[in-house]
């Protein structure tokens, strides 16, 4: 006979399972961006080569091209639109892990759960504390510190989205540059990043509106 409701030791342990889940499972789903993301890198590495050490004709290197700044422009482009994934995955996997261990903490507090559970039966919150001078926020210090290891993997997403920005508006400007030569300094960089700004508010906007969760809660 199959039972139509879970108790409350079953509920409890799913919860456990679901927050224990989505921690397992972020850094998986971190690896298979990451592999794009190399990917994009390495793309990337191989035109900077040709760009920082062009081919030399009679003695003479020959510069850069417009369709060279363009396709690094275009790549740099790519790498901040799947650093910004990187981002909302992070966001969404901490989402559901922080929701996980609030109803767990509901359970333990509101429920007859509490009985079940051995006394000081460690969950989420109330796990004992490390003396503060074994603690330390030095990076240089090898003792362990209170950081978020779902922060970190965010922190990963903003950097990569800082630098492929970066570049992105660098390689636009190149571009105006070789393409409309008449155009000053300030007029190649008021159009780069004109032209970068659209194209992020666009991508930022297009992807949250496609990977945001359709349910209310």
């Amino acid at each position: 006979m199959v039972k139509d409701e879970l108790t409350e030791r079953e509920l409890y342990q799913e919860l456990w399972q679901g927050r224990d889940f989505e921690i397992n499972h972020l850094w998986q789903r971190s690896v298979f961006l990451g592999a794009f993301m190399l990917a994009i890198a390495a793309g990337y590495g191989g035109l900077a080569l040709k760009l920082l050490f062009p081919e030399c004709k009679d003695g003479a290197s020959v510069g850069s091209t417009f369709f060279q700044q363009l396709a690094g422009a275009g790549l740099s482009y790519l790498g901040m639109v799947f650093s910004i994934l990187w981002v909302l995955m992070a966001k969404g996997s901490k989402f559901l892990q922080e929701r996980y261990e609030a109803s767990i903490s509901w359970m333990v507090h509101n429920s007859d759960i509490a009985k079940d559970l051995p006394e000081q039966a460690p969950y989420h919150g109330n796990l004992k504390p490390l003396a503060k001078d074994k603690c330390s926020d030095n990076i240089f210090s090898p003792c362990p510190a209170h950081y978020s290891v779902s922060a970190v993997n965010w922190g990963v997403g903003l950097v990569g989205i800082l630098c492929w920005s970066v570049l992105c508006m660098v390689h636009l400007g190149k571009a105006l540059e070789k393409k409309f030569e008449q155009l000053n300094a300030l007029q190649v960089a008021l159009g780069s990043i004109g032209t970068f700004l659209l194209l992020s508010a666009v991508s930022l906007f297009m992807l949250i509106w496609l990977c945001k969760s359709q349910s209310e809660w």
